[in-house]
């Protein structure tokens, strides 16, 4: 049977919580989907963002055979909710797990590598997203880009990636 949402009710302190953050439509719930072995379920293909809400999907790891819990979290730049609204949303989740001591293990942050400029919304979502997890807690996080396939030329993607990494 393939793994279902879970209620915040429904953690276990035993649980890695990751959450899946990014832009809306880099690729959060499609990430999640296969982790999941749910290819395209719950992943949104219109212009309009899909994800309003957190959702949580329980995932054994490969080889530890420990419970892994994916966040997907709705996007920065969303179609229908402000980044304030959707920073309440996730902080709000994280706060009913919190108080039955069940933390945060670590975040995947989402950037599109095909974006050809890292503009003023990006630019502001990862300096906002810096604020939420604070300095100390920036080793728990990975920044990952996505969209590979749709570049026409890999050296390009590297070269954003340098510049990620060098300059944001």
């Amino acid at each position: 049977m393939p793994p279902q949402p879970l209620e915040a009710r429904n953690l276990s302190r035993d649980d890695i919580i990751i959450a899946v953050m990014g832009a809306t439509g880099v690729g959060k719930s499609t990430f999640i989907a296969t982790a999941s072995q749910q290819p395209g379920r719950h992943v949104g293909h219109s212009l309009e963002s899909h994800t309003s809400d957190i959702r949580a999907i329980r995932i054994q790891h490969p080889s530890s055979k420990r419970t892994i819990v994916l966040l997907d979290t709705p996007g920065f730049d969303d179609t229908y909710l402000s980044d304030a609204s959707v920073l309440k949303i996730i902080s709000f989740w994280l706060m009913k797990t919190y108080q039955r001591h069940i933390k945060l293990k670590g975040v995947v942050y989402m950037h599109r590598i095909t974006d050809n400029r890292f503009a003023g919304t990006p630019h502001k979502n990862l300096r906002m997203f810096g604020k939420l997890v604070g300095d100390d807690a920036i080793r728990n996080v990975i920044f990952t880009t996505t969209m590979w396939s749709l570049l026409r030329n890999k050296e390009v993607g590297e070269r954003r990636t340098q510049e990620l990494v060098n300059k944001y």
